[in-house]
Order: C-alpha cells, then structure tokens, then sequence
C-alpha cells in the first residue's frame, strides 16, 4: 500500500520540481559577466600547452609577473565545457548549478525542525534576495564559494564537528579543493575559526582534536601552486581593489531590494532573540558580522550573506509562527514564482548589449592586431575573443597580477586627468588604436573630441556599444581612406553639437555627415544610436 505521508506530500514535491524547474529557465540567460571571458581564456590556454602558468602570459604590460590564479581548478572544466557544447551548453550547465546549489542550500535542515513547505519558501526567498532584478545570477566564478560555504554553513549548524561525523572529517579536503578553485576559502577559514573560538569559550574537552582539525583545514589550503601566497592575494584583493569596479563597489539598493530588507529582517530577529534571553553563540555572532559587512560593503559578497541568513530565519519563523507559516507559505512560493516570471525571456549566446561582439569581428577583419587601449571591464572579453593576439591592456585580473597594482591605477588616474595626462599616458605604452565604451556620465559636451582630437585620431567605427579611434600614423592610411567618419561625433551632447558645430557647417559638410551616418545605418540596421543620429541631422 500507498503511505499516506507520501500522498499528502505529493503536491509539495510538485511544487518542488515547479520551483527547481523555475530557477533553471530563470537563469538561462546570455552570457553577461565580464569576467567569465579570462576564465575562458585561461582555462583554454591550460588546456593547449598542459601546464597552469604563474606568471603572467596575456597582457601587454605585465607579462612575465606574478600571477596567483586561484580559479584555475575550474578553469579547466569551464573551458572543456565550452569546447564540446559550446556557449548553450556553459548556460545550461551554469542554470542548473545555481538552481541545484540554491535548492540544496534552503531545503537542508540539519536539525530536522523546519517543514518541507517552509524549507521551499526558504529555498525561494534564497534564489530571489541573492538574484539581482533584471539581471539574473549571471555566470560568476564565486558559485564555487557559495556552494562550499553553504556546505559549511549546514556542517556547523548540525553540531556534529569536528569529528562526530563523515561530512565534518572530509573539510580539509573540501578546504583543499577550494583554495584551488575560488579566493572565497579565506572567508570559510574566518566563519570556521569563530566557531572553534566558541567551542573553547564553551570549555570543549576535545581541544587539542578541535585545533588539530582546524589546523588541518587552514594547511590543506597551502597544497596549491603558488602555496602561502594565496593569502597574499587575497589580502591585496580587499586592500587594492577599487570602488569603480562593480563588483568592489559598495552593495547598491536599487535592484537588490529583497538582500536589504532580508538584512533588516535578520538583525531585527537576532536583536529580538538577545532581548528575550535567546541569545546565538560566539560563532554566530562572527559569521554574521562578518559577512553583513563584507555583504554591504562589496556588491560581489551579498549572496554569501543571503545563504547563511535565510536558513536561519526559516528555522526561526517555523519555531515561533507554525500557523501562520504554514497557511501562507504555497501562496507565497506561487506568488513570487509568477512576479519574477513575468519579463521572462530564456536566451543563449553572448550578450551583445554588453559585449562589442561586431566591433571585434571588425577588428579581426581588417587585422588589427595592434595593441589597443580599452576600458578595464571588457579586457577579459578581447581576451578570449582575440585569442591573445594583441594581447591586452589589462582585464579583470586585477590584482591577482601583480603587474598590475601599478598599472590599473595609473589607467585610472589618467582617465580622470587632463587630456595630457591622457595623451602621456598612451605615448608610454605606444598605443597606437582605442576601442571605447560611450561615457556613463556627460561632464564634457564632446569627451572625445578632447581626449582623442580629430586631427591625431580618426573614428573608423561606432555602434551602441564601442567606437573605435585610429592614430593617424602612415600605417593606417587605408583603413582611415575607407572607413573614417570625419563629421560625426556620436559620444557628444546632442543639443550642444547641433548648436555649435553642426550649425556651423556648410552644406557640403552636412551632406557628407548625411552620407557618413547613413553608412553607419546600413553598417548597423539595428544600432538605436546610428538611427539616433540620422534621424536627428535629418531633422535640423
């Protein structure tokens, strides 16, 4: 016969498969992260030549230095993947690695005290606190972390360490595996010693087993290839890395909604808990500082947050509010499954929103094989689609090269500089092309017209994403001949460029800027800036 507690759970395990079903779909995205590119590139190179480099083989100023890649151990598999499935297959494969960690993460329960529908909710509010709207998981290297943290999250909650069983006995090995995978150990060794802290506090009697197996995890991090000098890295990584990249800046609310109020709801609850005499131990206390810092701090961090705190306001709501849990709880599920489905659009490929995929076939086409200069965010990706060749300015190995803590910041500095700075900048590296990003902000009516003047640069290419400037150097005469766009400036303040310069034009100069954007149209059918444009000269 049928258990009958098998029957009353059908519809829950339904609704399991609907959830991990979602949470797959969700993530099938194209490919968007900038540094999934150099961990490509370098997971190729791994493979070609069968060796794992440390020092330096793609930039153009750095190579031959230090380079403590931590990733590598994944690397590998990443690229392998790619070679025989392709790009479809890295998304798939990515898609069902989040939705598989996510689920295993919220419906663990080490105590045995939360119920299937409530440990689905949490599973849920998991995917949806640490999935940025509008912007999906994305392809990030740290799911290795997520994934072991959440592993030594539920390890510690159980109790059952450092040896009272299995899973506890096996952490050198998995502490080893992630040194080799992902810089994120450095934080699982800081949550695990808060814990063996309160084990002493506590007056444990197995002391000396509980450091010899703290011992044990920390030295299996040194079996790496470049041994104590992952922690080097890691340190420079918190201490050089600047705010201007993304994932180094401070967590933003906009878009991540749900992680700040889960936040608030946290330390509410911890606070609650203190007050009412309830109060988490030590261990706690370290882990939850820690990563609600890290988390705020760096917009790179919040997931790790996310899955220690949700597991535990789970078991929290399911001790002090069973009813109520339980009525609203498949509602709930349901609702935020159908809210975060209504833009759904399931893709694969390359994001070209984000990556200048023409501008780079157009390189290669017309062999441009010279070094180029180019903004930081899109290193990895001339990287891997330029195979090396030129090799790049610099990419989002930052400062992992130690090449590279000199090399970034002068970059920045001289982008905020004046256009001398700029132009000094350049000279010192014999930059002789520039592929560019359009300003995030206007602070000058025509910024390129500054920084790369007409009279030294020619525009040979523009779409929505890049424009790509020449030197006019005896080299580059014919490419400028047939590709120049001499009257067009499509990085300037519109309304400031039809009143002063295209005012001033004569007739034979509007004609040629006529012809030169409906070129561009035809170049670009689909550019929404090369229609932009038309449209409005065409109009004046």
């Amino acid at each position: 016969m049928i258990d009958s507690s098998t029957i009353s759970k059908r519809p829950l395990i339904l609704l399991a498969g609907l959830l991990f079903a979602w949470m797959v779909v969700m993530n099938i995205r194209p490919i968007q992260d900038p540094d999934f590119w150099w961990h490509l590139a370098s997971g190729r190179y791994m493979v070609m030549h069968r060796t794992i480099p440390k020092t330096d083989v793609f930039s153009l100023t750095a190579r031959g230095s230090l380079w403590v890649n931590t990733y590598w151990l994944q690397e590998i598999p990443t690229y392998l993947i790619y070679r025989f499935t392709g790009f479809s297959g890295v998304i798939l494969f990515n898609s069902f690695l989040i939705a598989t960690l996510v689920f295993l993460i919220g419906f663990a329960d080490p105590i045995h005290s939360t119920s299937w529908k409530l440990r689905l909710a949490g599973v849920a509010w998991i995917f949806v606190a640490a999935h940025p709207r509008d912007y999906g998981w994305g392809e990030k290297a740290s799911l290795v972390t997520f994934g072991f943290l959440g592993l030594l999250t539920y390890t510690l909650r159980t109790g059952k360490w450092p040896m009272e069983s299995r899973l506890a006995k096996t952490w050198p090995l998995f502490f080893m595996i992630w040194a080799n995978t992902h810089r994120g150990f450095i934080l699982g060794l800081l949550i695990l010693a808060g814990y063996v802290i309160e084990r002493c506090l506590s007056g444990a009697k197995n002391r000396s087993q509980l450091f010899g197996w703290a011992l044990s995890c920390a030295a299996a991090t040194l079996v790496n290839p470049w041994g104590f000098r992952v922690y080097g890295m890691g340190w420079q990584d918190f201490r050089l890395s600047p705010t201007v990249v993304s994932g180094w800046a401070s967590t933003p609310f906009f878009h991540l909604e749900i992680f700040w109020i889960t936040l608030a709801i946290f330390w509410c609850l911890v606070g609650w808990k203190v007050f009412r005499g309830d109060s988490p131990g030590f261990g706690f206390f370290w882990a939850s500082a820690i990563l609600s810092y890290m988390s705020v701090r760096y917009a790179s961090i919040y997931p790790y947050f996310i899955l220690w705190a949700v597991p535990w306001l789970v078991s929290v709501f399911s001790r002090r509010f069973p009813i109520v849990a339980s009525a609203a709880i498949l509602l709930i599920v349901l609702l935020i499954i159908a809210v975060f489905s209504w833009n759904l659009h399931p893709a694969f490929g390359v994001n070209r929103r984000v990556f200048p995929v023409d501008a780079v076939q157009f390189l290669k086409e017309n062999d441009f094989h010279v070094p180029f200069y180019h903004d930081y965010g899109l290193g990895g990706y001339y990287l891997w689609s330029m195979n090396g060749n030129p090799p790049i300015l610099v990419d989002g190995r930052y400062p992992a090269v130690q090449g590279y803590r000199d090399l970034l910041p002068a970059m920045i500095k001289a982008n905020r500089g004046t256009p001398e700075d700029f132009y000094h900048f350049l000279d010192s590296l014999n930059i002789q092309c520039a592929v560019l990003q359009y300003p995030k902000s206007q602070f000058f009516h025509r910024p390129f017209a500054a920084y790369f003047p007409r009279d030294r640069w020619a525009l040979v290419y523009w779409d929505d994403q890049v424009l790509i400037f020449l030197r006019r150097l005896p080299r580059f005469q014919k490419q400028i001949r047939e590709y120049e766009f001499a009257g067009v400036e499509p990085d300037s303040d519109p309304l400031f460029w039809r009143n002063v310069i295209w005012d001033h034009f004569i007739t034979a100069e509007k004609v040629s800027v006529h012809r030169e954007l409906e070129r561009n149209v035809v170049i670009h059918p689909d550019s929404q800036k090369a229609l932009f444009w038309r449209d409005f000269t065409r109009e004046q």
